[in-house]
């Protein structure tokens, strides 16, 4: 029998493995010739340097908060075989390229029409363009678990894979689970509860059962396995501790209280004066003898309009509105295009329940979730639009119906016509010009500066742009830059073997008169430190431009 008869070609095309295969192919090529990917915070650009050794560490560090232990260790030790290579960066984008297949295997599997490869287009090229354009470990992580969950469920169901080769599928969902526990486990969990509920669409095949407990199994074992490694390690090493600090501390840091002023009494009774309480509220380094967890604990609870763990129902519902709503109205409006499109020529309105269900939980579950940043909150959204994609059944969207023939019609050309008019491919290929520009700036700053081995750049929270520093660039150029960063890791394990390193106790009071110790840090800190070095050290400062840039600016602390 001819391989590429027409009968052949044909099944090729309605094979999901061939439209999920295209889909992933298609994301790489345009990633690896027509973007390029940036962090989108400074947090990820600080796991990467950590990692493979360069800038904040001066080998390739495995306790990196945040990740597993587990994880971090496999990415540091690749980072030691080969040091030049972009592991982080690629290790997002793979990730995120296997997710592509994952999703598109899930949705595909259910169903092949014209209509299916529209919408899980449009669903695509607004979630991924822009995820692989701007990566973020939290995202990353829960797009891989909601991939992960959605593959297995559907492996589970009665789908068009065959019971005999559901393995493969299952090491790749299982794979991606893993990675999303051990990316970030608040991401984690919120996939696997935002996504379990399509189990109550899609029909269990009763073939399956042995094998989907086998997986079950299997996982919580190697679940249970990472989460135990990971918290002996932290306990062992000191992580423990600092978790519990960094937990009594984070309520100051967090912009939502920013209109919260410090009561003078209770400010006397824990012996801070109002400068402290700034200080540390903007990352300040956290010195033990001043700022005691036992201190910062004690605050928070004298204080009674400090609102703490108890974050205000109403202010939730105003941050869902100015950073959720807000943040593509385009995929709100195709959001709300679904389900009619989905009920098109249709008797069943069953998918349509399940759409405004999802949505009532999704919504229900970023209030109770407010902790995470609210950049998740993109995907969480369009996981309502891919499972209310795969609830839809097996029918065809039209039915044969006139109605439902010319409604799916016209919302699918507003689609596209929404597609078209806001430029993403254009948008995103302009955001990546831009950032190779800036890169390209920044490099040339960092080249003025010219840093020597024997210097050491105290960084005060966002006072350097991490974040410039490319996924996926090599970086010899930063082989003599040497930072010490003060913020998140204050009183790290990690931070406390480079003090120790660098024979310091407090790295504000190393930078005075030190001519090989310069500081980078905001404008509005600048008086916050000169207070914080009077009050507890009766050092009076004067900070001198050492080098300044539109990027960066470093002082020379001085005491006259």
């Amino acid at each position: 029998m001819n391989k590429f008869s027409s009968e052949n070609i044909r099944r090729t095309i309605q094979n999901p493995l061939f439209g999920s295969s295209l889909s992933c192919l298609f994301f790489i090529i345009i990633v690896l010739v027509f973007i390029t990917p940036i962090f989108e915070t400074n947090d990820d650009a600080s796991f990467m340097l950590m990692l493979s050794g360069k800038v904040l560490s001066g080998t390739p560090e495995p306790q990196v908060y945040f990740i597993n232990i587990v994880l971090s260790t496999i990415l540091a030790s690749l980072y030691r075989l080969a040091p030049d290579f972009q592991w982080y960066g690629y290790f997002h984008l793979i990730i995120l390229f296997i997710c592509v297949w994952a999703i598109s295997f899930s949705v595909l599997s259910r169903r092949m029409s014209v209509a299916t490869y529209s919408l899980l287009g449009f669903f695509l090229l607004n979630v991924f363009m822009v995820n692989l354009l701007f990566l973020q470990f939290t995202r990353t992580a829960y797009i891989a678990g909601q991939a992960g969950i959605l593959l297995a469920i559907i492996i589970f169901s009665e789908s068009k894979v065959q019971t005999s080769k559901t393995f493969p599928f299952l090491v790749i969902s299982g794979f991606l689970l893993l990675i999303s526990l051990t990316l970030r486990i608040e991401s984690f969990a919120l996939a696997i509860l935002l996504n379990i509920p399509i189990l109550f669409f899609l029909k269990i095949d009763k073939k399956k059962i042995r094998s989907m407990l086998v997986f079950s199994t299997t996982f919580i074992l190697l679940a249970t396995t990472l989460w135990l490694t990971h918290q002996y390690h932290y306990n062992q090493n000191g992580w423990g501790k600092f978790s519990e600090l960094n937990k009594a501390k984070s309520s100051f840091n967090e912009d939502r209280w920013s209109k919260i002023d410090a009561n003078q009494n209770i400010l006397n009774k824990i012996g801070w004066s109002k400068n402290d309480f700034y200080f540390l509220w903007n990352w300040g380094y956290v010195n033990k003898k001043i700022f005691s967890k036992e201190k910062i604990i004690h605050f928070a609870k004298l204080n009674k309009t400090f609102p703490g763990e108890d974050t205000p129902l109403s202010y939730k519902f105003k941050l869902f509105k100015d950073s959720v709503l807000k943040y593509d109205q385009t995929w709100w409006i195709a959001l709300t295009l679904l389900p009619i499109i989905i009920i098109s020529g249709r008797q069943n309105w069953k998918p349509v329940l399940f759409f405004l269900l999802l949505t009532l939980i999704t919504l229900v579950a970023i209030l109770v979730w407010m902790k995470l940043p609210s950049r998740i909150f993109y995907p969480v959204f369009t996981g309502v639009f891919i499972m209310s994609l795969i609830s839809a059944g097996t029918e065809p969207f039209f039915k044969n119906s006139k109605l439902g023939l010319t409604t799916s019609s016209v919302c699918l050309s507003l689609l596209l016509f929404l597609f078209i008019i806001f430029n993403t491919p254009q948008k995103l290929a302009r955001q990546s010009r831009e950032i190779q520009n800036i890169n390209k700036s920044f490099r040339l700053n960092l080249k003025a500066l010219s840093p020597k081995k024997e210097q050491t750049f105290i960084v005060w929270g966002g006072g350097f742009p991490y974040e410039l520093i490319l996924p996926l660039e090599e970086k010899s150029y930063l082989e003599t830059f040497k930072v010490f960063s003060i913020g998140v890791l204050n009183q790290s394990p990690f931070q406390l073997k480079k003090m120790k390193e660098m024979g310091i106790e407090d790295p504000f009071l190393a930078a005075l008169n030190n001519k090989n110790i310069f500081l980078s840090l905001k404008q509005w800190t600048k008086p916050l430190l000169k207070k914080y070095l009077y009050e507890h050290y009766r050092i009076i400062t004067n900070l001198q431009p050492h080098f300044s840039s539109n990027f960066f600016t470093f002082y020379e602390v001085h005491s006259p």
